[in-house]
């Protein structure tokens, strides 16, 4: 069988060669399961540890927590301060800290503060650890 142009059966086995790779590979990505298919694995720790570093708690999410969740106000606080031990020298050091503690934790739940040192606190550290809080102060 004779074909009438060169050109034409070139350009149509290049199309079908490429129909043909194009649904190998269309049909191999849809069949091919990856490894991150599915739920996540169970977790387990480390063999032979009992560490948990190295762990990521993302990748091992076991769900809600079980049992009633209890929000401020709904139950009497713990007995508990948050205690720091600090130098005058590290004040805004220490207001920093004590700034991200309040923003997400101590102003739903206004625990006091215990200041400790080897030193007396000076006047200072005192104001500006007075304005970083509503909560009562304490140095030692």
């Amino acid at each position: 069988m004779r074909l009438l142009h060169g050109k034409i059966s070139t350009r149509i086995l290049y199309l079908f060669t490429f129909v043909f790779i194009s649904s190998l590979l269309s049909l191999a990505f849809l069949t091919h399961r990856s490894k991150y298919d599915g739920p996540p694995p169970p977790f387990q720790r480390p063999a032979g540890t009992s560490s948990l570093k190295g762990i990521d708690p993302l990748l091992y999410n076991s769900g809600p927590p079980s049992g009633r969740l209890w929000y401020p106000g709904e139950r009497p606080l713990a007995n508990a301060t948050l205690l720091a031990l600090v130098r005058n020298s590290e004040a805004d050091a220490m207001v920093q800290s004590m700034l991200d503690l309040e923003r997400f934790f101590n102003s739903k739940f206004n625990y006091p503060w215990t200041f400790l040192n080897n030193v007396p606190f000076d006047e200072e550290f005192k104001r500006k650890t007075r304005a970083a809080t509503k909560a009562e102060i304490s140095y030692g």
